[in-house]
């Protein structure tokens, strides 16, 4: 057998490769079911015994090279290597070249290799005459995956021997392409270079870049790197694997002119083609003009893995489907956005599905988790898609959407349309604290949030759809159903489209806008447009109209926005008595404490409302005496409240000897709108006022009970000039 494994090194020579590695075991060895080889550079193999006893312990053995190389071997305790509970190997090479696996075969038994679950032509079947002690070589192919085994019978394993010529880059960049030292980008000409040296062998993994100071493409398209490892979405053999950092600089000129399907590069447009699961691309901004078929991007046309601080101001058009300011699809369930913007028009000219972020997010039976995210994204641009989908921040998928915010006026010719979500596409969503306040039009499963969700799992939690405020003057955030037949038009509410599944739940929501469709479409609410949606602590305020507050003729004029699943939910003007629930505080004291000459400690009572658990809290804010009494202005706060941050900007107010009134603006977990609260109330002269002597240049105590009075003499929440009121 030594004779044997001489001849196979020659032969492995002969072809132009250098051994770069062998792994062997020793006696003693007990590698487990599981275990991996990662000790030989650009390959990983695998003890697979899946559901079987571990491997046997590594025995003495002089049968392969008189133990020069391979001393030792391991049997495992399974049976059959096709089967669960059977024995055998696998190995994954990054690169191309030739595995050499030292073995032991019982006689009269089946030897497989397989390539991908494909048994290779030498090695399907093969039988050995007599027990096999020895070594077989193949060739591999890097990114692929090889699974050595015997069916009917258990494996021995010396070890194996990885051959294969190092791939030189010859980039011909300034810098060592190390995170201290990256390769150093300088202009157009550099990324069509690194396009053209990423491949199968070479993925850039491990390898890091970075720009030097803004490049002008001049007219030239996007590099597309990785573009050839595509074959389509579902099947990706290679992907960018590479760190680019932008350091903060700006990719201008960018003139991508691929419209048509039959266009060379017409699909999987961005500045990377696919970008891998250890790929990122950071702090960069693009600027320019880009138009693609499908799956179409400016930073990524499809990815795995992370995009962040990055910035598109390049209008982008797919005239297929899935385009996108950022990247076109996430793919493989692990694709990260995070604190991005999108500043480019996007038009789905033709095509289907133009979104603000991300077009789109990868369902296939492979994947088998979504843990997709997108993360503190912007979208501040008119978003247009002359067919279905159109959303703010991503048209379809699944996962995690956080903190993200659309202020552009979407628009779809057909179903749809949505400020963050155009679909969920069958798989669970959360979304969490997301904001919309452009004009969302369509035909149907339209919404200020999501268009249609179609998991029962899916939640919507802390998110708003609202009016802008501009000198008291409301515009956008309307949500409009349009068609010019009538009957196309459906499922339009504030927050939800439409639901396919019961179970999703939206809480701790609300809409501050109005929604329009035809008179004749039943299937539109203010929240809603389906009743299959559980709402939890979800409110719609009317900025524009007062509508009816008796829950019965409530039910007449807006039949979706009131059902059993609705759990502390209503619509309406919102004033003293809503629905037999009064919005009062009872026996709640708010404290003015005039401490200092200049300063005051106002402290509030403990508040529980719309969902909102709140404890008592004291602001400090600064005050000047007037001739009837004190004018508060300043102070800022922060109150944490169950999973929210509320914070307060500041509190402004007066105070006489028998009247209270303060006004305070604040934000609820960082949305961009900000609610104004009005607090009023009468002297209680139930309490003493403690003159506090020992505390130098000291005023008084005032103490006031919130009965809440406005002109009208009505308590609760209101809308005046554009501002919501909340007075107690």
């Amino acid at each position: 057998m030594k004779k044997l494994f001489t001849l196979l090194l020659v032969a492995s020579c002969a072809m132009g490769l250098k051994a770069q590695g062998t792994f062997a075991l020793a006696e003693g060895d007990a590698p487990k079911s599981g275990d991996q080889v990662t000790s030989v550079p650009n390959i990983t193999m695998t003890y697979s015994e899946a559901g079987g006893p571990d491997w046997n312990a590594a025995v003495a053995d002089t049968h392969i090279d008189e133990g020069a190389v391979f001393g030792a071997y391991s049997s495992g305790n399974g049976v059959n290597g096709n089967k669960e509970g059977g024995t055998f190997v696998t190995f994954q090479p990054a690169q191309t070249g030739v595995l050499t696996v030292a073995i032991v075969v019982n006689a009269d038994k089946k030897f497989y290799i397989e390539e991908d679950g494909v048994a290779l032509d030498d090695f399907n079947e093969k039988v050995y005459s007599e027990k096999f002690y020895g070594v077989e070589s193949f060739a591999v192919v890097g990114g692929k995956s090889y699974k050595v085994y015997v069916a009917g019978s258990k494996m021995g394993f010396y070890g194996f021997t990885y051959d294969f010529e190092p791939v030189e880059q010859g980039y011909g960049f300034a810098g060592a392409g190390t995170e201290e030292d990256p390769y150093v980008l300088a202009s157009a000409t550099d990324f069509e270079t690194l396009a053209a040296k990423i491949n199968a062998d070479n993925t850039g993994a491990g390898e890091y870049f970075t720009l030097a100071g803004d490049i002008d493409f001049a007219g030239a398209q996007l590099p597309m790197i990785a573009l050839g490892g595509i074959t389509n979405i579902n099947k990706v053999e290679y992907a960018f694997e590479g760190v680019i950092d932008g350091a903060g600089y700006t990719i201008t000129g960018v003139k991508h002119d691929q419209p048509n399907k039959a266009d060379a590069y017409s699909s999987y447009v961005g500045i990377v083609s696919a970008l891998g699961e250890n790929g990122v691309i950071k702090n960069l901004t693009i600027e320019g003009e880009v138009a693609g078929n499908l799956y179409v991007g400016t930073f990524a046309g499809v990815s795995a893995g992370l995009i962040e601080n990055c910035a598109n101001y390049a209008a982008v058009t797919n005239t297929g489907a899935y385009g996108a300011g950022i990247v076109g699809s996430l793919i493989r369930g692990t694709g990260v956005v995070r604190n991005c913007e999108n500043c480019g028009t996007v038009t789905a000219n033709g095509g289907s599905y133009a979104c603000g972020i991300v077009g789109g997010m990868q369902r296939h039976s492979s994947i088998e988790a979504y843990n997709y995210v997108i993360d503190s994204c912007d979208n501040y641009a008119d978003i247009t898609s002359s067919g279905v989908g159109a959303a703010g921040i991503v048209g379809t998928g699944g996962g995690l959407i956080t903190d993200c915010n659309n202020s552009g006026n979407v628009t779809a010719g057909g179903q749809y349309a949505s400020g963050i979500m155009g679909c969920s596409n069958n798989e669970a969503v959360t979304m969490k604290r997301c904001f919309n306040s452009g004009v969302i039009t369509g035909s149907s499963k339209v919404a200020g949030i999501a268009g249609e969700l179609r998991n029962e799992a899916s939640l919507l939690d802390g998110c708003y759809n609202a009016a802008v405020v501009d000198e008291g003057v409301v515009s956008g955030g309307g949500i409009v159903g349009t068609d010019a037949d009538e009957s196309k038009v459906k499922n339009v509410g504030g927050l939800i489209g439409n639901s396919t599944k019961e179970g999703a739940t939206v809480k701790h929501s609300a809409s501050i806008t109005t929604v329009t469709v035809p008179a004749s479409v039943e299937t539109a609410g203010h929240l809603a447009g389906t009743a299959d949606i559980a709402l939890e602590d979800c409110y719609y305020f009317a900025p524009d109209a007062v509508l009816p507050l008796d829950k019965e003729e409530l039910a007449l004029a807006d039949p979706l926005d009131i059902n059993d699943k609705w759990s502390n939910s209503f619509v309406g003007d919102l004033v003293a008595n809503v629905m037999g629930q009064e919005i009062v505080f009872e026996e709640k004291l708010i404290t003015v404490n005039l401490l200092t000459s200049d300063e005051a400690t106002i402290e509030l009572p403990e508040i529980s409302y719309a969902g909102f658990e709140i404890d008592e809290f004291s602001v400090n804010v600064p005050y000047t005496a007037t001739e009837d009494g004190y004018t508060f202005a300043g102070g800022e706060y922060f109150v944490q409240a169950g999973d929210y941050a509320i914070q307060g900007t500041s509190m402004e107010g007066t105070m006489t000897d028998t009247d209270l009134t303060f006004t305070t603006s604040f934000t609820v977990g960082g949305m961009p709108m900000p609610m104004t609260v009005t607090f009023s109330g009468k002297s209680d002269s139930t309490q003493t006022i403690i003159e506090t002597v020992n505390t130098p240049n000291a005023k008084a105590t005032e103490r006031f009970d919130l009965q809440g009075r406005r002109s009208n003499g009505e308590a609760g929440l209101f809308i005046e000039n554009g501002k919501i009121f909340f007075v107690r």
